[in-house]
């Protein structure tokens, strides 16, 4: 919210009776904080007897990062921290599983700008050969993850969420079937940062 506030020196005449203190927008107003990039904010004065002053004052808005990581279910170690890409690339994890097997592998969708926001989230959906399946905790969220409306957050800075994928092979998936499926992030602040995991699966 903007905040600012004009007075004359002591001893002079005092503020113009009219648009004496002029800002961007007036207090107690947004500032525009969705714009990425430096922002100037000037306030201008008029006193009673003509003479002008201002202040400008700068701030910057930051692309809201998401880092997306992930680890293959038994694994203890995340991939993909500090990388950003949409691509996956550097951000995945493979896992091999039987015909009535299933591939689990966790997701970690962190903020790593300053500003709190929420982050959307979509992954792939399943095919004739292989399910997945999405679950923020216990509950299944695969329609709203594969439809691309599950948000997560908001989170602070430094926070992060994990949600839990799990492929498996259908009865069309033959032995050396594979399958990738991918994640992506966006966030829903200023900017238009994404970033993107995959889990590949092998059917033995």
């Amino acid at each position: 919210m903007a905040d600012h506030e004009c007075f004359d020196e002591v001893g002079g005449g005092g503020l113009r009776d009219h648009a004496s203190c002029i800002g961007p927008v007036a207090a107690g107003a947004p500032i525009d904080t969705w714009t990425v990039g430096e922002h100037a904010y000037t306030v201008t004065a008029h006193d009673a007897a003509g003479n002008v002053g201002w202040v400008t004052h700068h701030y910057t808005v930051l692309d809201n990062q998401p880092d997306l990581m992930i680890r293959e279910g038994s694994a203890a170690r995340f991939a993909g921290a500090d990388v950003y890409n949409g691509s996956a690339v550097a951000q995945t994890r493979a896992a091999r599983v039987h015909r009535r097997g299933v591939a689990v592998f966790v997701i970690r969708v962190q903020n790593d700008t300053g500003a709190r926001d929420r982050f959307r989230i979509r992954g792939d959906r399943a095919d004739r050969r292989w399910t997945v399946r999405y679950f923020d905790g216990p509950r299944d969220v695969t329609s709203a993850v594969t439809g691309g409306t599950f948000v997560v957050g908001p989170l602070s800075a430094g926070r992060s969420h994990d949600l839990r994928v799990e492929v498996r092979p259908t009865a069309r998936a033959p032995e050396g079937a594979s399958d990738t499926v991918r994640v992506i992030s966006t966030a829903r602040g200023p900017g238009h940062t994404r970033d993107a995991v995959a889990a590949r699966v092998r059917r033995l």
